[in-house]
């Protein structure tokens, strides 16, 4: 048996243990539709692969199958902070774990007529929004798998994962009203970044108040620091129904109100509840420990997983989880 010079096991070398052409081998690991290998062919190439070590060279994958082992997920300007890097960081490993990698865009820098298709040449693309229909169309026609990752229902599509923001925002306000609450202010980001985010959790806590009976929630824009919580806070307790119940944008806009109620002297929670998102590990450490919302990054993760492998070997994609699954409440001793 001839030796690969590069230490790399060759398909040739799994050819000459199995006793076959290289062609059956490539057919055999391919699973070559219109190829019909015997049984016992098809074991003694397996069992060659597995007594070398053998696993196909990516670069000679790309070369047959003028694409590369990678994902590509498209950003839009939005910060990579909170859920959206949990989910990615879980993403990587969920891909590795079948021999995937995955690369980041930057939504704006890619275009239908960009190069960088030709030259990344990806197999699957992650969008976060609905794509262009000409992007959309594009990808299709040049064999690129598309899944979608929204943050709000649409249409019916076996390839979509949903991670549900209105569902945040109802959770933080049924939460809030099961304690008592029945003045609620939601704490809003300024940067514009966080408003795919935030406008949709917004909808949520407000649609909720209303079902609930109670008045819409007072929405204030602040920077998750010391002193503009303590600012928001004052403005809220000293109005003539002070707010009594916060849902707050996420964990670091939480602890930063937290940080204004002991510096005001506002008991939490008898003088004032507050619900964060993203289940941070800092909400554990919070005084007092924070109740939040947690968005599970490793369960939308191995979804998103999911989706993308069963779409670049063709095969029917598992049910997304349901959002319940995807979301859910944690209860400490902020409310």
């Amino acid at each position: 048996m001839t030796t690969s010079t590069s230490g790399r096991v060759t398909a040739r070398e799994v050819a000459e243990q199995a006793g076959v052409s290289k062609t059956t081998v490539s057919y055999v690991l391919n699973n070559t539709s219109h190829q019909s290998i015997p049984e016992h062919t098809r074991q003694k190439v397996l069992k060659a692969v597995a007594a070398l070590g053998y696993s196909p060279s990516p670069v000679a994958r790309a070369l047959r199958t003028g694409r590369d082992d990678t994902v590509l997920l498209l950003l839009p300007n939005w910060p990579l902070s909170g859920p959206l890097s949990a989910v990615v960081e879980n993403l990587l490993d969920q891909l590795d774990a079948h021999g995937l990698s995955l690369k980041t865009r930057r939504e704006g820098n890619i275009s239908v007529s960009s190069n960088e298709w030709a030259q990344t040449a990806p197999q699957a693309v992650i969008a976060l929004h609905q794509l262009a229909p000409d992007l959309e169309a594009m990808l299709a026609s040049r064999g690129i798998f598309v899944i979608h990752a929204l943050f709000a229902a649409a249409a019916e599509s076996p390839h979509t994962v949903i991670f549900p923001q209105r569902l945040v925002g109802k959770l933080q306000v049924e939460h809030l009203a099961s304690t008592g609450r029945r003045r609620i202010g939601y704490a809003a980001p300024i940067d514009p970044r966080h408003d795919a985010f935030a406008s949709l959790r917004i909808q949520g806590s407000r649609a909720t108040a209303l079902d609930l009976g109670l008045a819409e929630p007072l929405v204030e824009h602040m920077d998750p620091s010391r002193e503009d919580a303590v600012r928001l806070l004052r403005m809220w307790k000293s109005l003539p129904k002070p707010v009594d119940g916060i849902a707050a944008y996420n964990d670091l806009f939480a602890a930063a109100l937290l940080t204004a109620a002991r510096d005001l002297e506002i008991p939490v929670p008898d003088g004032i509840a507050i619900v964060g998102v993203d289940n941070e590990p800092l909400s554990e450490f919070t005084v007092p420990p924070l109740t939040t919302i947690d968005q599970h990054a490793d369960a939308g993760a191995a979804a998103l997983a999911s989706l993308i492998v069963a779409g670049v070997a063709g095969t029917a994609p598992a049910a997304p989880p349901k959002s319940i699954e995807i979301v859910s409440l944690v209860v400490r001793e902020s409310t």
